[in-house]
């Protein structure tokens, strides 16, 4: 799973890679499908790509290229039935949202309002928490006491999210690690580039324009810094990146 806030839209490429040593993006083993997900002017747009079965049919590697200052990336793991609308990221209006973990899917739909619960598509977890955290952020507009108010009902001992509205892109996790970077290609002019098994991201565009980037794998060449447990990261379109425990009062992203 991979987040990417940049001062300016960028383009990045996405290609599926067959299987082979590298860096992961993240570790594919059970991959199930994979997405990239990025923002046409203010609204969400998404590529999927649900099985490794279906890229071994394909004459061509499926390829894409997007435009954007906002980027996630996600490849599942093998535990829903492998279509498109399973694939992470979601969207929903001018929300974008990956998601690594398990929560339990029947106790927390059944939370749902009803038009957040007539909007699921697939089968997962991950989908009925992306519609949980928004009916929260909808009551009160606060997005960080929404986030807080949202998880305060949730039971996961391992858990890992990205979320976007197109402007800020807000990272948490607990259990297993995430991590954030900084890229300043200053005068060096280097491109970016993540791969390994099943996809490959690449953006020349990143050679002269700085990003912060959150993810759950320390991937493309940059000093990743561990996000500590219980801690959400929110990234601003300055680029700005806070730190905050959820455990204590903020109210400064909204």
């Amino acid at each position: 799973m991979l987040g990417l806030v940049a001062q300016k839209p960028i383009h990045v490429h996405l290609r599926a890679e067959p299987a082979a040593s590298g860096e992961g993006l993240p570790h594919s083993a059970g991959a199930s499908g994979w997405g990239i997900g990025w923002y046409d002017g203010s609204r969400p747009a998404v590529f999927k790509y649900p099985t490794p079965d279906q890229q071994a049919k394909d004459s061509e590697p499926p390829a894409h290229t997007c435009h954007s200052r906002v980027l996630i990336a996600h490849v599942r793991e093998e535990n829903a039935a492998p279509r498109p609308e399973n694939s992470h990221p979601f969207h929903y209006r001018n929300w974008m949202f990956a998601h690594c973990g398990t929560v339990n899917r029947e106790a927390l739909a059944g939370l749902l309002e009803q038009a957040h619960h007539t909007s699921l598509m697939g089968g997962t977890d991950s989908e009925v928490l992306f519609h949980w955290i928004l009916q929260n952020i909808k009551k009160t507009r606060d997005i960080v006491d929404s986030i807080r108010d949202a998880l305060r009902s949730i039971s996961s001992e391992s858990m890992q999210f990205v979320l976007s509205n197109g402007r800020w892109i807000f990272a948490y996790r607990t259990g297993q690690p995430l991590y954030a970077a900084e890229w300043n290609p200053g005068k060096s002019g280097r491109p970016w580039s993540a791969w390994g098994s099943p996809i490959r991201l690449e953006s020349m565009d990143l050679a002269e324009v700085r990003a912060v980037f959150v993810g759950s794998e320390t991937v493309g060449g940059m000093n990743w810094e561990p996000i500590p447990a219980g801690r959400l990261v929110a990234v601003s379109p300055r680029l700005d990146r806070y730190e905050i425990d959820l455990e204590q009062e903020a109210d400064f992203v909204r």
